[in-house]
């Protein structure tokens, strides 16, 4: 295989640092209950090599992440890195259990690879992590485009979570179609944490074309996650167009999501839809548009 991009070969080259050999899907099995069968995206160009299909002990279909980072022997590293650290804050609530709220369950699993540890990609022993999470149908990008009415019951529960991550002091930095997942019953679950940062931290990454401008290095706001969800659901009423809707410069900037809504309102069938996408904008301290 031939990548002629050279920043994608650097990820590639990454990824498959993190890939498993036969020992550690062994450790997989022998510390967790997890059987691995290969990854998620065979084909690198589809997504990312690190995650892993999997099934639990009690035969549930789940997906596991493995994350960089390793635990050093001062203690000053600490294994899984900013995306562990974020799943932690985010997966538990006042009484120490997974919140009820509607983000993709993830389980961070600590995985122990002693001094007999075998690897073929490079990995020595020590203390890594992972996240356990459970296989959905679909995610959201893959549906079939949906009624207004569905896109505004999904859009409430995206935005009770992404109002869950507020509240826990962090922001998610990446909120689009591939990583809201969707269960056999149509019900929306916000997920993929790589890109979540504490309330006002240097935003690390983020997807540009949902953006309202350039982030990377800015402090991380909540109205970037209300400007970001935003745009996901207007993008979900306009499959075809909305590049042409949204899109400048290679971000999506306030003006054009505004006009984008304000659309909305004239729209047959979308007037109440257009209305939760009013809240969403005084959310991202935009004006209300006017009905």
């Amino acid at each position: 295989m031939v990548i002629d991009d050279s920043g994608a070969a650097v990820d590639l080259y990454r990824e498959a640092q993190l890939f498993p050999g036969p020992s550690t899907e062994g450790h997989l099995l022998t510390q967790h209950g997890l059987r691995v069968n290969g990854p998620l995206f065979p084909n690198p160009a589809e997504g990312s090599a690190n995650l892993l299909v999997a099934v639990t002990s009690e035969g549930a279909p789940a997906i596991v992440k493995l994350l960089a980072g390793i635990v050093s022997a001062d203690g000053t590293h600490h294994a899984g890195g900013a995306e562990a650290e974020a799943c932690k804050a985010l997966m538990e609530d006042e009484e120490n259990e997974l919140p009820d709220v509607p983000l993709v369950p993830v389980r961070i699993i600590t995985l122990v690879l002693g001094a007999e540890h075998k690897s073929t990609v490079g990995r020595a022993p020590g203390v890594y992590e992972a996240l356990q999470m459970p296989r959905y149908v679909t995610s959201l990008a893959q549906m079939v485009p949906l009624p207004p009415m569905a896109v505004l019951a999904g859009g409430r529960r995206m935005a009770a979570a992404v109002e869950w991550i507020h509240k826990k002091n962090y922001t998610h930095m990446d909120i689009k179609a591939d990583n809201i997942f969707v269960d056999s019953e149509g019900r929306w679950r916000l997920g993929d944490f790589g890109s979540a940062v504490p309330i006002d931290s240097p935003v690390t990454s983020t997807t540009t074309w949902f953006a309202p401008g350039r982030l990377l290095g800015c402090p991380a706001k909540p109205q970037y996650d209300w400007h970001m969800l935003a745009v996901a659901l207007v993008c979900e009423v306009n499959r075809n167009n909305w590049k042409q809707l949204l899109v400048e410069g290679s971000y999506s900037p306030a003006h054009k999501l505004i006009a984008a809504v304000e659309e909305l309102h004239g729209r047959e069938g979308c007037d109440e839809l257009a209305l939760f996408l009013n809240g969403l904008l005084q959310k991202a301290g935009y004006p209300e548009v006017v009905q």
